[in-house]
């Protein structure tokens, strides 16, 4: 089973190059990693290029923004299996094979997310969150945000390639947020299931796109 891993950048020094690591660092072998750029200048490009892995691949979409980079992404993947890691957050190191042996030995499973966990800038891990039930009619319904039970956390998901093409994708109208409305369609076709283990960590610092409102 192939997972298929997308990142998006856009001048993301210092973080990218533990993000790639941490996705790299896997021993799963059907793992394919693409990874999209929208013009950086900041010498994230130099490093991407300098990548000497034969599951990365390397696309410049410049002046794209984040929401259509990850959409081509899932476009080009061959993955059976699909996530999207921003470039600045972290997999742990047994987070692609958990996933692919997961959604082997459960074929009815169409998507997951792990416990939600968070490091610092400096890549301390601050907090692990508890094992939580996500209801359907609550997602589809929106009730999962900051304002009622909680985001579900992005680089945490995964999902069958079936589950995204039924679902019609990412609303690129979204310059944000895309992937709350996303969920709220998965939810549609589909019960989240929740994993009793740490995926995925989201990197908390002072450029953070969600916190500064980035396109």
């Amino acid at each position: 089973m192939r997972v298929s891993i997308v990142t998006t950048t856009l001048n993301a020094l210092p973080y990218i190059a533990e993000t790639t690591r941490s996705v790299l660092q896997s021993s799963y072998s059907d793992l394919e990693y693409l990874i999209i750029d929208a013009g950086s200048s900041d010498g994230t490009l130099e490093y991407l290029f300098s990548l000497q892995d034969e599951r990365v691949r390397v696309e410049v979409l410049r002046g794209s923004r984040q929401y259509e980079a990850v959409d081509w992404g899932f476009k080009q993947a061959t993955g059976d299996v699909l996530a999207w890691l921003n470039g600045d957050d972290l997999y742990f190191p047994w987070t692609i094979s958990c996933v692919a042996r997961l959604f082997t030995d459960f074929p009815e499973v169409k998507w997951i997310t792990g416990l939600p966990s968070f490091v610092n800038a400096e890549g301390d891990c601050t907090m692990i969150g508890a094992l939580s039930s996500y209801p359907k009619k609550y997602i589809r319904n929106g009730w999962f945000s900051e304002f009622a039970f909680g985001n579900l956390v992005q680089e945490s998901m995964f999902w069958r390639r079936d589950l995204y093409e039924r679902a019609g994708g990412l609303n690129l109208s979204y310059d944000q947020a895309a992937d709350f409305e996303l969920w709220t369609r998965f939810a549609r076709l589909a019960p989240l299931v929740a994993v009793n283990s740490p995926l995925a960590a989201w990197r908390k610092h002072a450029n953070n796109r969600s916190i500064v409102g980035l396109p």
